[in-house]
């Protein structure tokens, strides 16, 4: 019986340990049947469980490797195609009862009280329209902010010192560079996996700048 795709992204990755190879693959394969979004809904039994959570925890997994391993194994099922489709999207992953002194940052607008994490993706598509698998991905928070009042800090004045303060800062302080950070991330998993065809980025208006559309010109 042929793997499932999200277990064959995973079946090459080497996270230095023979034991945490193995457990990445169970991990991926129990989620890839039963999605459940959380660790408790995806794994009923209780040792499974146990094992994901210590999994995750892990100092010595590192995140890095494993999402390059799942890049390749896209790009490495693009092989012989003269160009694919990249779409990139940024979203927000919001979590519940998550402590304000947590590592996570805020999300939505400035008087959300929501926290969470910002997540930038790119996958690999081929001309048919296919999802082949991941191309780049990155997560970030947001620092911490006081909040702001609808009817006291979103006056016309508060609003351009904002905006002028945003514009003034480097580009990689700012959060459209991931934006370039998920497009180079996907060129080099390409050409770690031998893809030689045409890579069509697919951007929306988020990447509408001009530090971007220069890079890419390039």
């Amino acid at each position: 019986m042929n793997k499932p795709l999200a277990v064959d992204d995973f079946s090459r990755v080497n996270l230095g340990d023979a034991r945490r190879n193995k457990r990445l693959a169970q991990i991926v394969e129990q989620a890839s049947a039963t999605p459940a979004g959380t660790i408790t809904g995806t794994f009923k039994n209780e040792a499974a469980r146990e094992a994901a959570y210590r999994f995750l925890g892990n100092d010595a997994v590192d995140p890095e490797t494993v999402r390059r391993a799942s890049a390749c194994a896209g790009f490495s099922r693009a092989r012989g195609l003269p160009y694919v489709f990249v779409p990139c999207d940024a979203s927000t992953l919001t979590l519940s009862s998550v402590p304000e002194e947590s590592e996570m940052g805020p999300v939505g607008n400035s008087w959300s009280s929501d926290l969470g994490v910002q997540v930038m993706s790119a996958i690999v598509v081929d001309p048919d329209g296919v999802t082949l698998g991941s191309a780049g991905q990155i997560y970030w928070a947001r620092e911490h902010q006081q909040r702001r009042s609808r009817t006291k800090d979103y006056a016309g004045a508060q609003k351009s010192k904002r905006i002028e303060k945003n514009t003034n800062r480097p580009i990689g302080e700012k959060e459209t560079a991931h934006w370039g950070t998920v497009m180079e991330q996907t060129i080099a998993s390409a050409g770690e996996a031998q893809f030689t065809g045409q890579l069509w980025f697919q951007l929306d208006a988020g990447a509408d700048f001009a530090h971007l559309l220069a890079s890419a010109t390039l």
